[in-house]
């Protein structure tokens, strides 16, 4: 197989926007923000060096009058739900954004605990957030602490959020702001059924059959970026031959997209290849192949000629004939259906094939076969 660079391949922009719905959290609980306080109450945490990009997750923390709870995840998002649960999970916001969520999933709290975060930027409080644990009988719930704030972010800071759940610290969490680095985006990309829950692809296949009725490619944006208003679109090819230009489905995940190809059988057996463009830039190459078909053999040219999928162009006739015209190649001899001729003696024939709605990124490609 051919390296499937995509140097002088031709290419389509599909555009594809992931914009930020900013919501308010709706849970019932109160929450004070304060943007730039100028006193810092006792139990303000002494600043620590950042360590690590990751969020950690405590488990169980004890509060001083023995009652106890289970802090089982705890999430940055700039979307919540009416729970206050977090839409699409994060740890790059961006440097303009209006909102953010420090998202804690916790069991066996009690009504009226308080909860608070220091929003911190190089190791400097900029902003608190506080809100009281509702009645929940017993049964696990988010909390969601807001912050709104005031100027942008800067990305060339440090930032982190400290959590307290009844003056108690449960943990520091570190967080970007600005896009992050683009060569970085792509955390996992594969033909799958989709992902587990640590995002590692599942179902992984290479190989599909000439009469697959539809590819799926997927592939899973870093959560150390911000792609929103990002462009991702696809070129499949066969050797270094376009086939095909795709966007993304629509997803209500930013993160976890999905390509769908639906050959309808029009792809002969042979090496293939999906690359994975961001704003234009090949991001990722991931190889495929196409076997002989299950059911019917991959030579196989009964039928009525199609087009994939992804064309709106379709085939109205074909002729075989002896001349056509040199201006519009429409056949002007008679139609062909049986040639007879001497062994080993030439002819020139033609196959004029009419079109509607052909653009010039269609490729028609006709396959001779001989029995």
């Amino acid at each position: 197989m051919r390296s499937a660079s995509t140097a002088n391949r031709p290419a389509r922009s599909v555009a594809v926007l992931f914009a930020t719905l900013l919501l308010l959290s709706g849970c019932a609980a109160p929450r004070v923000i304060r943007e730039t306080p100028t006193t810092i109450a006792p139990e303000t945490p002494t600043p620590v060096a950042i360590a690590s990009p990751t969020l950690a997750s405590p488990t169980v923390s004890p509060t001083t009058d023995a009652r106890s709870y289970t802090v089982d995840r705890v999430a940055l998002a700039t979307r919540v739900d009416a729970n206050g649960a977090p839409i699409v999970e994060t740890t790059v916001v961006s440097e303009t954004a209006r909102q953010i969520f420090l998202c804690v999933h916790v069991l066996g709290i009690w009504p009226g605990a308080p909860f608070r975060a220091y929003w911190i930027e190089n190791d400097q409080v900029i902003g608190q957030s506080d809100a009281l644990a509702i009645e929940t009988q017993g049964r696990p719930t988010w909390v969601a602490l807001e912050y709104r704030p005031p100027f942008a972010l800067k990305p060339d800071a440090d930032y982190a959020v400290e959590l307290l759940i009844d003056n108690q610290k449960i943990n520091r969490f570190v967080f970007r702001a600005g896009k992050g680095d683009p060569a970085k985006a792509v955390a996992e990309a594969a033909f799958a059924t989709g992902f587990n829950t640590s995002g590692k692809p599942t179902g992984v296949r290479t190989s599909f059959p000439a009469d697959a009725t539809e590819l799926i490619f997927r592939a899973r944006v870093s959560n150390m970026v911000d792609p929103t208003g990002w462009i991702f679109t696809t070129l499949w090819y066969r050797d270094d031959v376009l086939v095909a230009q795709l966007g993304p489905d629509e997803t209500d995940n930013g993160r976890l997209l999905s390509f769908t190809l639906r050959p309808g059988g029009d792809f002969p057996p042979g090496p293939y290849a999906v690359a994975l463009l961001l704003n234009g830039i090949e991001a990722r190459i991931v190889p495929f192949e196409i076997t002989s078909a299950s059911n019917v053999p991959a030579d196989d040219t009964a039928g009525t000629p199609s087009t994939p999928a992804s064309s709106n162009a379709r085939v109205t006739r074909a002729v075989l004939t002896d001349r056509v015209d040199s201006q519009s190649n429409a056949p002007e001899g008679d139609e062909i259906t049986v040639w007879n001729a001497v062994g080993r003696t030439t002819a020139d024939l033609w196959l004029a094939v009419a079109v509607t709605r052909l653009t010039r990124e269609d490729i028609v490609e006709i396959r001779v076969n001989q029995t």
